[in-house]
């Protein structure tokens, strides 16, 4: 099994896991993924922390912020090397800690390559539009 094929499958399952339930929803700093201002759903937003650790863990997830008050989330080279449920896995769950863990809410943010600041995907509130 090749490391681009361990990659794919080592992400699909951490972000499938908890992903599926969460409609919509952002971090600090993606290696101390710290708190949101909004706390909504506690045992959501922890889940969706766990999975963002995850998956900045695997160099996918680089950043998360608030960039002037709105969010922005940064990911690493590996975005390109998976595919796209897993990369809607890791927006939906982006999404959910943003929002504390609230489904019931809806956010849009853009999602940029950390290495050229460029602008590849945006979280459209419940789906994923790539560029």
């Amino acid at each position: 099994m090749g490391n681009s094929h361990k990659l794919l499958l080592a992400t699909t399952l951490v972000l499938s896991v908890a992903c599926a339930a969460f409609t919509a929803a952002p971090v600090s700093h993606a290696a101390d993924i710290g708190s949101t201002p909004v706390k909504a759903n506690d045992a959501a937003f922890e889940q969706c922390r766990a999975k963002l650790k995850a998956a900045a863990a695997l160099g996918l997830l680089t950043n998360m912020s608030y960039d002037g008050g709105r969010p922005r989330v940064e990911v690493g080279p590996d975005w390109y090397k998976i595919n796209f449920s897993a990369k809607e896995g890791l927006a939906r769950t982006a999404a959910c800690f943003f929002l504390a863990g609230d489904t019931s809410s809806a956010i849009r943010f853009e999602i940029t390559d950390s290495m050229t600041g460029k602008v590849i995907a945006t979280w459209a509130y419940t789906k994923l539009v790539v560029k």
